[in-house]
């Protein structure tokens, strides 16, 4: 911008008066928009002027308006809200443990242990997030331990199914072959 004389003052600036951060600051008539009031206040700072602060015309007052009055209070509800959604997760684990269960009882130890196993060790690296309060996390982890969960039953079942179906493709030739034989006797 300038340097400062040897007497703190620069040609063309004037103090500010009551208007100014310090005493010591200076204020700079800016060119450009006559309609709204425009000044750099200037602070001396070393060999250099420093700005300190800047008026701005009507329309940058409606927009930083807009910012104040609804900009930021949308903001602030939505970190509130984000917030709000922290919570442990516990009828979430809860529903996990009932699901881990079912898959126990309709034999899955059998037919999907691994599926099991992994829902097991997610369903504890939940708890644990939740006591480290991870609750988003532990969420996650939740989620995916449900999916395991839910495949080791349905692929229980489906094995369970097949070989029910197995067995009574067995029997019908069973009794398929039964048929035969008691044909060809009565025949001969």
């Amino acid at each position: 911008m300038g340097h400062i004389s040897n007497d703190g003052g620069l040609p063309g600036l004037s103090p500010c008066t009551n208007t100014s951060p310090s005493a010591d600051a200076l204020r700079l008539p800016l060119s450009g928009d006559r309609s709204a009031r425009r000044e750099v206040l200037a602070k001396p700072s070393g060999n250099k002027l420093r700005k300190v602060g800047l008026e701005i015309n009507n329309s940058q007052i409606k927009r930083i308006q807009m910012i104040k009055h609804w900009i930021i209070p949308a903001v602030l509800f939505l970190i509130m809200g984000a917030c709000a959604s922290t919570k442990p997760p516990s009828q979430q684990l809860t529903q996990l443990e009932t699901s881990i269960k079912q898959a126990e009882q309709v034999g899955a130890e059998n037919y999907a242990p691994l599926e099991l196993r992994e829902a097991r060790k997610k369903l504890e690296k939940a708890r644990e997030l939740v006591n480290e309060e991870e609750y988003e996390e532990a969420e996650l982890v939740a989620e995916k331990a449900m999916v395991d969960a839910e495949l080791a039953q349905i692929k229980t079942l489906s094995s369970k199914s097949q070989q029910a179906v197995d067995q009574l493709r067995e029997s019908i030739r069973v009794l398929q072959e039964e048929i035969r034989k008691n044909i060809n006797r009565e025949q001969n």
